[in-house]
């Protein structure tokens, strides 16, 4: 919020977006951020290709759970979250296109531990279909135990679980002021949008631009990366720079692009 106040601050000054530069650590730091900026319609330029999170596959399991809450039986959509957490459900008992909670139930009754399973899952979607968005992910995580899948999946990938709570609570964050899934579903297909165009200008960019319209920050300054000096930059500094070198590393870039400007900056944690 203060990065967005402080650019509408400078914006009334009439400070031009070509003097405007936002530095994140990684391509996966400004997520928030560039969410913002669309809500506020301050127009920007993305240097890197920032990956989506609505893209990743817990994303995706959590979305599932949603569409399933809201009545969707495909069996794509079933079989993709049935197992996450564990029910023991066998693809088998599937044979229709769309899943009939009665009908499962009527195949599992003879296994009273596995009826309990699909029980308690038909609960939960009744539960959820009236939840927002982030109570939905909130009762996910806890209720319905996809937390405890997580972990148990990082433990046998050997992976750091740290790395699936952080999608997981960049999704709380996003949903946060949404009263329903089909509100925080458009807000999804508008970021995917712009990210999808963001992408497609970067590559045009590519193949037009000449090299005396870049900056590159090589090993000997400050082991940095490419600085395109375009509308509203959001660019990345690589390497492990101090605080100091990252203030000269923009500053230089500025300066040596248009020598005359004075050039703002901000730093951002990976997560906003």
């Amino acid at each position: 919020k203060h990065i967005i106040y402080t650019i509408k601050e400078e914006m009334a000054k009439k400070t031009p977006l070509s003097q405007i530069a936002i530095l994140y650590r990684t391509n996966q730091g400004p997520r928030q951020l560039i969410a913002a900026l669309m809500a506020y319609n301050i127009p920007f330029y993305m240097q890197d290709a920032v990956p989506n999170l609505f893209d990743h596959w817990i994303s995706k399991n959590i979305i599932d759970y949603m569409h399933l809450a809201m009545g969707d039986r495909k069996r794509s959509t079933f079989l993709r979250v049935m197992n996450r957490p564990k029910r023991y459900i066998s693809r088998e008992y599937l044979t229709e296109s769309q899943v009939s909670f009665d009908d499962l139930l009527e195949k599992v009754k003879d296994k009273p531990w596995l009826y309990e399973y699909v029980e308690d899952f038909k609960e939960d979607l009744r539960i959820m279909k009236n939840m927002t968005p982030l109570m939905a992910i909130n009762y996910i995580r806890k209720s319905v135990g996809y937390n405890a899948y997580l972990a148990e999946y990082a433990r046998f990938r050997k992976i750091q679980e740290e790395e699936f709570t952080q999608v997981l609570e960049e999704l709380q964050e996003s949903a946060k002021g949404y009263d329903t899934y089909e509100a925080w579903f458009d807000h999804i297909k508008e970021y995917t949008e712009e990210l999808n165009r963001q992408s497609k200008e970067n590559q045009k960019e590519k193949e037009n631009v000449s090299v005396h319209d870049n900056l590159f920050l090589n090993r000997r300054d400050l082991s940095g990366s490419l600085l395109h000096p375009t509308p509203s930059l959001m660019s990345t500094v690589a390497g492990h720079l101090s605080r100091k070198e990252r203030q000269r590393a923009i500053l230089t870039a500025g300066k040596q692009v248009r020598p005359n400007i004075g050039c703002h900056y901000w730093y951002t944690n990976p997560i906003y």
